[in-house]
């Protein structure tokens, strides 16, 4: 039997794991309640030696949603808006989507330094990390509590 992904997805949640990575599914397009998304954009730009990538944070309010998007270059203060939102929001679960993409856009040890601080975080709020990644995308496996091959 196939379950739909925004199923899958709350099935991850009630398992009860503090992180999940999972590989060759891609991640619901639209958000379910209570989880914080970090998702990379689909348009990279090439500027010399490095690709420009868009990233955006988004997550429940009570007026709706709020999405911000940072560039690249504020990587940092797209990680530190998201943790802010984490602790404020406090919600169930964040989602790191589209990991695949920041792999290919971006070095591996910041791609890891971004699912390590979510996590951190995600923790400390008792909230569930799950990554979404491409079927063949490198990851730090032993980093998760479970490993969901799709």
């Amino acid at each position: 039997m196939t379950i739909s992904t925004a199923e899958f997805a709350q099935e991850l949640h009630d398992r009860g794991a503090e992180s999940v990575l999972v590989r060759g599914r891609p991640a619901p397009a639209s958000s379910i309640d209570d989880v914080v998304t970090f998702d990379a954009g689909t348009v990279a730009a090439c500027h010399g030696d490095y690709w420009h990538l868009p990233v955006y944070v988004t997550t429940s309010t009570a007026d709706g949603r709020t999405r911000r998007r940072f560039g690249t270059t504020t990587f940092a203060d797209a990680i530190d808006y998201a943790e802010h939102l984490l602790r404020e929001h406090t919600p169930d679960g964040v989602w790191l989507r589209h990991h695949a993409r920041l792999v290919d856009c971006l070095c591996p040890a910041t791609v890891g330094m971004l699912e390590a601080r979510l996590a951190r975080t995600a923790r400390a709020v008792d909230a569930t990390l799950v990554t979404w990644t491409g079927a063949t995308t490198p990851a730090d496996d032993a980093s998760y509590d479970y490993v969901v091959d799709s």
